[in-house]
């Protein structure tokens, strides 16, 4: 079996990905057409995509389900998939846990795009003092499942190829986000949308992405939705800030943590979760 090159990481046998992959991934910033769920498992995960919507009443699916996995049994078993963590594995080494996990649905016609960004750089997690990583290596590794379909067409991912080179860019509020409010983004002089391609998937198939790469999608010109899991991991040497996610919890779900940098969850708890509250509030108006 092949051994990793990942930057800053032990030599170790690949789980999943061949060398050339692992090359790729730090040369482009991402790798696609990964291949986890079988035409059973599709249909699965639709169902349980069905049962989800029913569970939160009507709310958006970005909204709703963000950061759920501690009540959500669906989104965490798709985010400790032993092939998903695999293909982690051999970017980030032996020992991550995750962070967050979130469905990203665009529904038909949907008009907006939604903004681009560097999860780095909106997302309260870095390395924690004293610690430090290879200056290539991600702090956090991204993996976009398809749950349907996705291309051009009905807003699939876009990314720009080694834009994750460029280190982290201060972002801007954007109001051209998916939500109707002004988000976190990078300067639109900053992007060169000649340089974006979009990822197509067939349902079943991942992205998985350098948290430094510039990414974001345009709008569903189609009939067709355009549901995906979205899946956020770091190796245990990083730590959630928690002044500004104090209602975080992680779970290990590779190898072991030995640094217990912030807390850990492990039986399933009522939700949904409010990350934002200090009190572990539930938010409002949803139930599960």
């Amino acid at each position: 079996m092949d051994r990793r090159r990942s930057p800053g990481v032990e030599p170790r046998p690949l789980q999943r990905l061949a060398e050339d992959n692992v090359e790729t991934f730090f040369a482009e910033g991402y790798l696609t057409g990964l291949p986890v769920f079988d035409a059973q498992g599709v249909r699965k995960n639709l169902e349980g995509l069905a049962a989800l919507q029913h569970s939160l009443g009507g709310r958006p699916l970005l909204e709703a389900t963000y950061c759920q996995e501690r009540c959500q049994p669906y989104q965490f078993e798709i985010a400790s998939h032993p092939v998903v963590l695999d293909y982690v594995e051999d970017i980030l080494g032996p020992n991550f846990f995750l962070w967050c996990s979130h469905v990203v649905s665009k529904e038909p016609h949907e008009k907006r795009p939604f903004t681009w960004h560097q999860d780095v750089a909106v997302a309260p997690i870095a390395v924690h003092q004293g610690h430090a990583l290879h200056a290539d290596l991600p702090v956090s590794v991204t993996v976009w499942i398809a749950l349907d379909d996705a291309d051009a067409g009905n807003g699939g991912l876009q990314v720009i190829p080694r834009s994750h080179r460029q280190g982290i860019i201060p972002h801007i509020d954007v109001v051209t986000h998916y939500a109707e409010d002004a988000a976190p983004g990078i300067p639109l002089e900053l992007i060169d949308e000649k340089r974006a391609i979009t990822l197509s998937l067939k349902a079943g198939e991942a992205c998985m992405f350098h948290d430094r790469l510039f990414h974001g999608s345009g709008p569903n010109r189609s009939a067709r939705r355009r549901a995906a899991m979205v899946l956020h991991y770091s190796r245990t040497e990083a730590q959630v800030d928690a002044k500004i996610w104090p209602n975080m919890k992680v779970r290990c779900v590779r190898g072991t943590d030995r640094f217990h940098f912030q807390p850990t969850w492990q039986d399933f708890e009522r939700g949904p979760i409010d990350v934002f509250a200090s009190d572990g509030a539930d938010v409002p108006g949803v139930t599960t």
